[in-house]
């Protein structure tokens, strides 16, 4: 009788505590369950605490039964969180780019490769890939790691298996006859549920850090294994047979083992293909703070492209020094490197005609077109600053100058932060070496890099590459050709703006200059 009472319980526990969300309020009281809904670690105390008393009425262990309950309540809560959707949508507004469209297009149409694609800041990298991949052929599992929601391994593992539980959930939605990509899914679930909990620390037992870290790269390793075998399934897959068939006989499955490409490039035309997109990659060693994990997590998307074929990879970076993070990772020479400059001036002329010019009042209208020439100089080619500067201008009712606009005003200031005595632990720079450098770039937009860093130190140019003063570029912009390629790499100021800003720090060092100089005589 004891025995039965106990299973009657246990009966109980699971129909209340998997019930479906709309019954669930209806099942406790409204304090009880805003507790549980809070934390769902404290449904699953909730069950061992239920069902432990039990173990020694039960003919078998109870772990079992424990594990059941625990996955069914999860699932039941797991219907409450935001679908992450994978689709890119057009930026209002996009303008020009065709020659970048054009080559990242061929790119996609051929082998899977993984793409470095490089740029300024706000110079529209994430506008122009947004507006390439919103196409329907392509389906984008994009990560954006400033808004990462991930800040080590183990959250990374989390949120990277929950894109990819929602895209093998979408290619059943796209394919119907592929109802075996719900089961991938699904492991795809179990992994983000269990591997985390795997090594929870927990009252008893006391992990050291080393024992967690390995346990981490342990669930990354095995994520990414679930994902290369999703995506062969995936490309092998044939969208007008059903996936039920009948076992072939060993030996033909041997010869169609050996025939069989990974890739096939006809049958994937009429697939969506899986594009994996990280936006500011160079944040992941940061966020990760584990060098084993990224190496791991480099290997196996140079895996998916180049060796397997399985998909595109692209990672979108601002870091000048990004390419030396692949390189020291022996990854660089798989990767294809591709620089985004500033829009073309005809570019530029008609955004400001056509979009920016008719917001102005009319009664201050005229001498911003008379400054146009001047800007396109100044501002150069970025949407971002020309933005702002209008917006700027209708707020001052007609009455701002380009030395009074305040991305301006902070690129002389940053210069002239970096040439004063700063404290002990900050990089010391001596002003008559940011002058010297601001005059090469006065007089030429490129210069070697190793000319620099022989003249002013290696030291001092670098600092001015991580401060974002200067770019660092081994290749140039997409439709730029230069045939000179003793000049590589080489060096150029962070924006047109920060060029003027530099023409002004050099005139005001020359007048203070001139103005001692006075004194003394």
């Amino acid at each position: 009788m004891l025995l039965k009472n106990s299973l009657l319980r246990i009966t109980y526990t699971r129909q209340t505590l998997v019930r479906p969300y709309s019954l669930q309020r209806k099942s406790f009281p409204i304090s009880y369950y805003n507790t549980i809904h809070s934390r769902k670690l404290s449904i699953i105390g909730i069950i061992r605490t239920i069902i432990a008393p039990l173990s020694s009425f039960l003919s078998q262990s109870p772990q079992k039964a424990t594990q059941e309950l625990e996955s069914q309540a999860l699932s039941t809560y797991e219907k409450i969180k935001l679908p992450i959707t994978h689709t890119f949508n057009k930026t209002p507004g996009f303008l020009g780019r065709e020659k970048e469209i054009h080559v990242i297009n061929d790119l996609l149409s051929r082998d899977p490769k993984f793409l470095i694609v490089n740029g300024s800041e706000s110079v529209g990298k994430t506008a122009l890939l947004r507006e390439i991949l919103s196409n329907n052929r392509y389906h984008v599992i994009y990560i954006d790691t400033r808004v990462s929601g991930f800040a080590d391994v183990r959250s990374f593992t989390t949120e990277f298996a929950t894109h990819l539980e929602s895209f093998f959930n979408q290619i059943v939605s796209y394919y119907p006859n592929l109802k075996v990509f719900r089961d991938v899914s699904i492991a795809f679930k179990s992994l983000r549920l269990s591997g985390p909990e795997s090594f929870e620390i927990r009252q008893d037992v006391q992990l050291n850090a080393d024992f967690v870290a390995s346990q981490t790269r342990n669930d990354l390793a095995k994520l990414l294994e679930k994902l290369r075998i999703g995506l062969l399934m995936y490309h092998e897959a044939d969208l007008n047979e059903k996936m039920e068939k009948k076992e072939k006989k060993e030996e033909e499955e041997n010869i169609d083992k050996i025939e069989h490409r990974i890739f096939d490039h006809d049958d994937a035309r009429r697939k969506k293909i899986p594009i994996i997109v990280f936006d500011e990659a160079h944040k992941l060693r940061y966020l990760l703070n584990d060098k084993e994990a990224l190496q791991m997590l480099f290997d196996a998307l140079m895996v998916f492209t180049i060796q397997d074929r399985l998909c595109h990879v692209i990672h979108i970076t601002s870091d000048s020094f990004y390419e030396k993070l692949l390189a020291k990772n022996n990854i660089l020479h798989h990767t294809k490197s591709l620089i985004i400059g500033d829009l073309y001036q005809s570019e530029i002329s008609k955004y400001f005609h056509g979009t920016l010019v008719p917001s102005i009042p009319q009664e201050i209208r005229g001498r911003i077109l008379r400054m146009e020439n001047d800007l396109h100089g100044i501002l150069g080619g970025k949407i971002l600053h020309w933005k702002s500067f209008v917006q700027d201008y209708i707020i001052s009712r007609g009455k701002l100058t380009i030395e009074s606009f305040e991305p301006f005003i902070r690129a002389k200031h940053q210069l002239t932060l970096l040439s004063k005595n700063l404290p002990p632990d900050d990089e010391l720079i001596p002003i008559d070496p940011i002058i010297n450098i601001c005059h090469y770039f006065i007089k030429m937009n490129k210069v070697p890099y190793y000319h620099l860093c022989k003249e002013f130190t290696q030291a001092v140019i670098d600092a001015l590459i991580e401060k974002r003063i200067l770019e660092y570029r081994l290749i140039d912009e997409i439709g730029d050709v230069c045939d000179k390629p003793e000049g590589r790499p080489f060096v150029i100021p962070s924006s047109c703006l920060m060029k003027h800003a530099m023409k002004s720090f050099v005139k005001k060092g020359n007048d203070d200059k001139n103005n001692i100089t006075n004194k003394e005589s």
